[in-house]
């Protein structure tokens, strides 16, 4: 692995860190399982937990499809709740 891309993915696993607000245990878990994958799969990882589309255990699995990165959300952007109607 080239020097830059090392440091670009160090930088983003300590990102990933600082927004992660698990118990040390769920932590290290995660850790072990984001260092098990391959760096560019970390990177995918980081990279889907860093603009905000998923959680850090669904950005794990969003890493293993290839699939392009959606676009970070926008602050006044919020998701609308789907509401499903029933007619009787």
């Amino acid at each position: 692995m080239g020097d830059s891309r090392k440091i670009h993915l160090l930088n983003k696993r300590s990102m990933y860190r600082h927004f992660l607000n698990f118990q040390s245990g769920q932590q290290i878990e995660m850790e072990r399982m984001i260092r098990s994958l391959d760096w560019k799969r970390q990177q995918r990882v980081y990279d889907h937990f860093l603009v905000g589309t998923c959680e850090p255990y669904k950005a794990v699995i969003k890493s293993h499809e290839n699939m392009p990165l959606p676009m970070p959300i926008k602050n006044n952007a919020t998701p609308q709740p789907i509401v499903s109607v029933h007619t009787n």
